[in-house]
């Protein structure tokens, strides 16, 4: 599936509008990000020696906690969820497969909260989720003890939810990460979007 294909299909089951943002062209000022060019090289660098695609070791003893920093959204506004991924170790932790771009290393899961559901459905989970860029761009990430990386993942169609004025949209949301090395997900917990003051 391309790019973002995966949040038009949960933006679509969601009953929700809006949630592509417009594309923009490159600029043609020969501007350049680090991650194209990285990416760029990573790509020359395995079609010139013929490697495949790395694979990475599962660790054996780690402790890792991954929880959301917030829960309360407004209509309006960029929204993000950024999860904290903490060492609660008494030893160093290195994550080998580190993807490069920071939301790549979160997968979502989302579901409609409904009045009167206490529990979400098992059935009814959907992937809010963008393919990697590049899954080989990689690098380690070493977490001290007490440590912790924060992990963005953008939550495009909150800007523009409908909610009503005194009212909120709740939604059942649980994450992992796509590491090879780590499995570490968050429990099931939720979030509430409420309408923007300004609108």
């Amino acid at each position: 599936m391309k790019r973002g294909g995966y949040l038009a299909v949960a933006a679509s089951l969601l009953l929700l509008a809006g949630c592509a943002g417009d594309q923009t062209e490159p600029s043609d000022r020969g501007e350049r990000s680090v991650t194209e060019t990285l990416s760029e090289a990573a790509l020359r660098t395995r079609n010139a020696w013929g490697r495949k695609p790395q694979t990475y070791k599962p660790l054996k003893n780690y402790q890792l906690d991954l929880y959301p920093t917030r829960r309360e959204f407004e209509t309006g506004k960029d929204a993000e969820l950024v999860f904290a991924l903490r060492n609660t170790d008494r030893k160093p932790v290195r994550l080998e497969d580190w993807h490069l771009q920071q939301s790549d290393n979160i997968r979502l899961l989302i579901q409609n909260w409904f009045p009167g559901t206490e529990e979400p459905d098992p059935e009814a989970w959907i992937p809010l989720n963008e393919d990697p860029a590049d899954p080989d761009l990689r690098y380690p990430l070493d977490l001290m003890p007490g440590n912790q990386a924060l992990i963005p993942k953008a939550l495009p169609f909150i800007r523009d939810l409908e909610v009503s004025p005194g009212a909120e949209r709740r939604y059942f949301v649980k994450a992992e990460l796509t590491l090879e090395t780590v499995k570490v997900e968050t429990g099931v917990f939720g979030i509430a979007v409420r309408r923007g003051k300004d609108e």
